[in-house]
This record gives C-alpha cells, sequence and structure tokens, in this order.
C-alpha cells in the first residue's frame, strides 16, 4: 500500500507538471534560460568538414605541447603560424608566464621578423568566432590599429574580455598542465623552458599567407539588417552567410518580402534575450515552412556563440522547426551554443533591446505594452541568398 500511495503521488505530480508546462506557453518555437533549459539533444556525428591544420612543439625540458588551428576562423594567423613553425623560427623562443600567470608567451617578433599580418577580429571587421578560452592560442595584438603580431600566448584561464580585440586561431589539446606548472614558477626568460622544435602539419592549407585566395584575406561585406522600431529605436547589425547560410537566407527572404512589418517582440527575458517574427504573436505562428536547423546538435558546423547582441532563430523540439521567429540575446547564454542556428549580431543600438527586455511584463513573459517593429530591412549588395525550405 505504501509504494501504491508513493506511485499515485508520483503520477500526480507528472500530470500537475505537463499541465502547468502547456499553460506557460514554453512549447513552441522557445528558447529557454539556462536554468530552465531542456538536456541537449544526445550526441550527434560531426559535419563533413576540412580537417584543421596541427601542430606539435617539443620544449628543453622534455614536454611535448599539441594541438589544432582553426583555419577556418583565422586563415591568415593560421598561415602565417605554420609558415613560422615549419621554417624554424620558433625554435630556441623562451616561454613566460605573464599576466599574473593567467597566460603563457612565446614572442617570435623582433625588429628583423616583425611578422605584421592583417588582425583577424571582430574589431577589425572579421567574424572570428573562436573564444579565448582555456587552452585557445591567440596573436598579440600590433602597434598599428588593425594588426597582429608573431607574439603567440595562450589562455591558461577563460579570458571573455579578448574576444573581439585578439587573433585567436588555435588550442592546444595536450600540454596543459605542463604550461601551468612553467607559471606557478613564475616564468622567468632565464629559468623558462625554450622551444627546441616547432612542426605544423598544414593537412593541404597553405603555410604561406601570400598564397591564401583573396576572398580570405579580404574583409567580407556580410548583409547588414535594420531592425525599425514603432516607437524610433533603431538597430543594425550584420548576418553571416559563411556560419549560416539558409539561416541568412530565410532572414533576407522574410525581411525584405516585410514579413516582419507590424509584429512585435512577444517574449522578453531580463538576462537572456526579445523574441519576435510571430505573425500571431503568441509564440505559435509561422511562415507556413520551416527551415533545417544550421547547429552543431544538427549536424551543422556553427561556431558563432550566443553572446550579447547575437541573433538566432526560436524553434520548437525539432531541429527543423524554425520558422519566422528570432531572438536577439541581451546577455551571454552559453547554454544554447551548438542547439540554436545563431546567424547574425547587433552592432548599433543594443540599448534599444536592453530597454525592450526591461519593458513590464505580464503572462509568458509578454510585454504589457507592445513592442512593435516597423520594419525590418536587409541590405544584400546585390548578393543573391538562395532559400532552402522544409514543409
Amino acid at each position: 500500500m505504501r509504494f501504491r500511495k508513493i506511485y499515485m503521488n508520483v503520477l500526480l505530480c507528472a500530470a500537475l507538471c505537463l499541465l502547468i508546462g502547456l499553460v506557460s506557453g514554453c512549447s513552441a518555437n522557445t528558447p529557454v534560460p539556462e536554468a530552465t533549459a531542456p538536456p541537449l539533444p544526445g550526441a550527434s556525428p560531426e559535419p563533413d568538414a576540412r580537417e584543421m591544420p596541427s601542430f606539435e612543439i617539443t620544449l628543453d625540458n622534455g614536454v611535448t605541447l599539441k594541438g589544432e588551428l582553426y583555419a577556418d576562423s583565422a586563415p591568415l594567423a593560421c598561415a602565417n603560424f605554420i609558415r613560422m613553425a615549419n621554417a624554424g623560427e620558433l625554435n630556441g623562443l623562451p616561454l613566460s608566464a605573464i599576466g599574473d600567470g593567467a597566460y603563457i608567451q612565446m614572442d617570435a617578433s623582433s625588429p628583423e621578423n616583425e611578422a605584421v599580418i592583417t588582425g583577424e577580429y571582430l574589431r577589425n571587421g572579421y567574424v572570428n568566432t573562436t573564444r579565448h578560452l582555456r587552452g585557445t592560442l591567440t596573436m598579440d595584438s600590433g602597434k598599428e590599429s588593425g594588426t597582429s603580431v608573431a607574439r603567440y600566448f595562450v589562455c591558461l584561464l577563460d579570458a571573455p574580455s579578448l574576444d573581439g580585440s585578439f587573433a585567436s586561431f588555435g588550442s592546444i589539446t595536450e600540454g596543459l598542465d605542463a604550461l601551468d606548472a612553467i607559471a606557478a614558477e613564475g616564468g622567468e626568460e632565464k629559468t623558462a623552458p625554450v622551444v627546441v622544435s616547432a612542426r605544423a602539419d598544414a593537412k593541404g592549407f597553405p603555410d604561406d599567407p601570400t598564397n591564401i585566395h583573396e576572398e580570405d584575406m579580404k574583409k567580407m561585406q556580410y548583409p547588414t539588417f535594420t531592425i525599425q522600431m514603432a516607437d524610433g529605436g533603431i538597430m543594425q547589425g550584420e548576418l553571416y552567410p559563411d556560419i549560416a547560410p539558409n539561416s541568412v537566407a530565410n532572414f533576407v527572404a522574410l525581411a525584405n518580402s516585410g514579413f516582419y512589418d507590424g509584429l512585435i517582440f512577444h517574449r522578453v527575458i531580463p538576462g537572456f534575450m526579445i523574441q519576435g517574427g510571430d505573425p500571431q504573436g503568441t509564440g505559435t505562428g509561422g511562415p507556413g515552412y520551416h527551415i533545417a536547423g544550421e547547429f552543431r546538435a544538427n549536424g551543422v558546423q556553427n561556431n558563432l556563440v550566443h553572446t550579447k547582441g547575437v541573433l538566432s532563430w526560436a524553434r520548437a523540439q525539432s531541429n527543423n522547426s524554425a520558422g519566422s521567429q528570432f531572438f536577439v540575446m541581451v546577455a551571454d547564454a552559453p547554454h544554447l551554443d551548438g542547439s540554436y542556428a545563431a546567424f547574425g549580431r547587433v552592432t548599433q543600438g543594443l540599448d534599444v533591446a536592453d530597454r525592450i527586455v526591461s519593458t513590464q511584463r505580464g503572462g509568458n513573459d509578454r510585454p504589457v505594452q507592445d513592442q512593435r517593429i516597423a520594419a525590418i530591412r536587409v541590405e544584400t549588395y546585390g548578393v543573391d541568398y538562395p532559400l532552402t525550405k522544409l514543409p
């Protein structure tokens, strides 16, 4: 009898939870804050992609460091590192601790070998989605604005303040513990370990920056969007077709057809995001079709992380259920990375998003006073973005 009573109580609790979930409107097309986020889908096979270059560095104390280079994020930085490693220009360099042990530096710059290249980071107009996490390999900024120099350092701690201002281009996959030990010892140059040899496996990637295709060297002209609010507020930003091409194509098609004109941001959550794009204004509507989800859990590489200002597609439980509803991050939400299709970023007017998310809310996080979109338009600079729709 005791077991039966417990069993009936469990069933009752489950029924109440289901009812609460249905009433709260947290089902369709809805990203959720971290505290209530569902578990990520089961492991999916990684998408077919070009194998990234790798490297191996041997130190005079017997330690071997191994890592990989992210040529898709920073091709110039990768090409320069590959060239220097295979030309022996890293040999003999000491590893020293800097920043109170937060970084390990390997300075390959000199008056004879300044190795100044274009800085591949957001502040210089390049989308570099490799974040400065523990183990990240990055280049220091040069004296001239928008440049990087061959002063390499490894992050021993997460350093989000560096994102967008330094050219991160790889990571250490083996040997981080040895670098921790160097940092703990202080890393004075007279006692610091020295590079004995360094080799990089380019895996077909160019090892000379001058040989990289011109399209990789110049700043891309990304599509730019303008969200005009009915109250006069304006948010502007850019879309990244190199990261999520069909997601961008969908936003372009909907915006430039006038689909979003007059709709509202129907769901706003402080410290998280603002969501709009539903023609019904309830969180359950869409354009009458869906698009495939361009994110890791759906077998698509997408390295654009959900930091403040990023645009991403809302969806229901199915990975391929996004339609017209999108959201703008007003805070970082790393728990969404890999499970939602980020495809753009607000670069101007984030104060408008901050104002929208701060408005008084009613049920289902809907603003009491409508936060109405007057129009959304995208400038494509003459480029066509073909859209693939799903039923």
